[in-house]
């Protein structure tokens, strides 16, 4: 009798969980997906078995098999059935259908080309048609320019009016009107609609952005007929040369002084600027063309000696003064110095 209790009291005990466990995994059942890859194609492998459905939810990662990796695995280097007693690599033995390769050979003629040339002086030879206006220039000026590629002199303000380096460049000038600035080296300040009379009473200024390297300026004027001076003084019509910073004092210019010439002495520890302006007070006719040139030691461009405002070579010649005319009136500011070589 007390074994027969016993054996109750074990099944009371253990019997009870021992079922409550089996309908649990019975109730948890869910199927397990196995993904395979083979090629492009995806394919789920479905099986059902009691799992721990806590720990199913956990555990997110997904299973595959890479069939291409596991053909690569077979690759066994050891195997005697290949070149030299060992096995090929299976993706090897596609170079064997592959046709040889052969040698690189360059193009004959490429495509592009990279053109270089320096860019030095030049002299166009045919003129432009149009300044401003749709106006004629001037055919017996003779420009100088530089030699640059075309979209360059366009970036630059410049005018293109011949070819240079074979054809691969265009010599460009640069000329500026009215309210102009440049820092080339070689640069031309002009009247409105020059080589045509200018009527409007306005002022024109130019200011040229000087070299580090420069020593003086010298200014030519090609063109200059201005209205003349008043009992000795430019009224109507002044042009007027300023250097940044310097204290000299230029003469004004007025009336007509085509084929002068002036040299400007340069200080660029003070003088970064130079300033050329032409005030008209009436509406009389006038032009003018200067060139205007920075000058340093290895230019071509000769120097004046120091504080010389007009300098000469040659064995002879004739000197003007600024505004010699027969016609006109001696200017009475007549600030100038003469060397001769």
């Amino acid at each position: 009798m007390p074994s027969l209790w016993i054996v109750w009291i074990i099944f009371q005990e253990y019997g009870y969980s021992l079922i409550a466990s089996s309908k649990l995994y019975a109730s948890t059942t869910v199927p397990e997906e196995v993904h395979c890859r083979t090629g492009g194609a995806n394919r789920t492998l479905a099986s059902s078995f009691p799992v721990d459905y806590q720990r199913l939810q956990r555990t997110k990662q997904q299973q595959y098999i890479d069939y291409k990796l596991h053909y690569g695995l077979r690759y066994n280097p050891s195997k005697p059935n290949g070149r030299n007693g060992t096995q090929e690599h299976p993706l090897r033995e596609r170079k064997k259908f592959l046709p040889p390769k052969s040698p690189y050979e360059p193009p004959l003629l490429s495509v592009f080309h990279i053109i270089s040339f320096v860019n030095g002086p030049c002299v166009p030879r045919r003129q432009s048609s149009t300044v401003e206006g749709n106006v004629g220039l001037d055919n017996h000026t003779v420009w100088t320019g530089v030699c640059y590629h075309e979209q360059e002199c366009i970036l630059l303000n410049g005018t293109p009016m011949d070819s240079c380096a074979g054809g691969f460049g265009v010599c460009c000038v640069f000329r500026y009107g009215c309210d102009g600035r440049t820092e080339q080296n070689v640069s031309y300040f002009h009247s409105p609609h020059y080589p045509l009379a200018a009527t409007d009473a306005l002022p024109c200024g130019f200011t040229l952005v000087l070299q580090r390297t420069v020593q003086q300026v010298l200014l030519e004027f090609l063109f200059f007929e201005l209205q003349p001076p008043q009992l000795g003084n430019c009224i109507e019509d002044q042009f007027i040369v300023s250097v940044q910073n310097d204290q000299r004092a230029y003469p004004v210019l007025c009336g007509i002084n085509t084929g002068q010439h002036m040299y400007l002495d340069i200080d660029r520890a003070y003088s970064h600027r130079l300033y050329l302006s032409a005030v008209f007070n009436s509406k009389q006719p006038r032009a003018f063309l200067v060139k205007i040139t920075q000058v340093w030691q290895t230019l071509a461009t000769p120097r004046a000696p120091a504080s010389c405002l007009q300098f000469y070579e040659g064995v002879s010649g004739v000197l003007k003064s600024f505004n010699y005319d027969n016609n006109s009136i001696l200017v009475t500011n007549r600030k100038a110095s003469y060397f001769v070589s």
